[in-house]
């Protein structure tokens, strides 16, 4: 039933008068306006959480090199400070490039990989600020809680 300045419904009697058809309506240029905005949408989401990390592994890093002040004699303290610095500077690079170029930008892949090549290099390599060489097998010995919580930190929030 149509009253008289009600727009027309899509739905129509078929053929056989019993069964409703829709009326075709253009769908390809409201299909790919929604698209857009939902993919425009998922991007917008994706850069939020990148930069959401990006603090949040900022806090990190902040406490456990408090905690490394805390912890470690002055000399080699600096070593451990430095690395921790170069992994803000990385998360913040990688919030970077994800908000300039796209959060699917092969760029942001490389930085996961240059996250676990510092990780691999945090823990295998010697503190140059030593004065004292230590040897491999008391470097990883039980009590060394240090490369502990560093691989847990990095291993979780990298």
């Amino acid at each position: 039933m149509h009253h008289a300045g009600a727009p027309a419904s899509p739905v129509k009697a078929g053929p056989d008068h019993e069964t409703p058809t829709v009326e075709p309506r253009d769908v390809n240029g409201a299909a790919e306006g929604l698209d857009r905005r939902v993919a425009d949408r998922f991007e917008q989401v994706a850069v939020t959480s990148a930069r959401l990390v990006a603090y949040i592994r900022t806090v990190a890093v902040v406490i456990i090199g408090l905690w490394f002040v805390w912890s470690v004699p002055a000399p080699r303290v600096y070593y451990y400070q430095i690395l921790l610095a170069v992994f803000i500077v990385f998360g913040w690079a990688s919030y970077h490039v994800s908000r300039r170029m796209g959060t699917e930008h092969w760029l942001i892949f490389v930085f996961a990989f240059i996250d676990v090549g510092l990780v691999t290099f945090a823990i295998l390599s010697d503190n140059p600020f030593d004065e004292v060489p230590i040897s491999v097998a008391l470097r990883y010995r039980i009590d060394s809680d240090v490369f502990f919580f560093l691989l847990f930190f990095l291993t979780n929030f990298c």
